[in-house]
């Protein structure tokens, strides 16, 4: 993630496809498959946690919380910031 590229987006999707031990000679490839994880982090996240000390600059997530960012609650940052409610009869 180059820091150039903070003015292009206003959130940015992040997706762990999970498909298991692909390339493990040990185990076979459905014994660590997993649901799919989405993380929808606003700009501002990236800016916070970006790391440019190296040619190939980073966000940094781990050992953060980043549960609020998950899947539906991600999402929900984007509806928010696009002003629309929650869908309802």
């Amino acid at each position: 993630m180059k820091e150039k590229s903070f003015e292009a987006f206003d959130f940015l999707i992040l997706v762990f496809m999970n498909i298991g031990y692909f390339n493990s000679k040990n185990k076979t490839s459905h014994e660590g498959l997993q649901s799919v994880e989405i993380y929808t982090f606003p700009v501002s996240f990236i800016k916070q946690h970006h790391d440019k000390s190296s040619s190939w600059e980073k966000v940094m997530t781990r050992k953060l919380n980043i549960e609020k960012y998950k899947n539906e609650q991600g999402f929900e940052l984007i509806a928010k910031a696009l002003g629309i409610k929650y869908p309802s009869k």
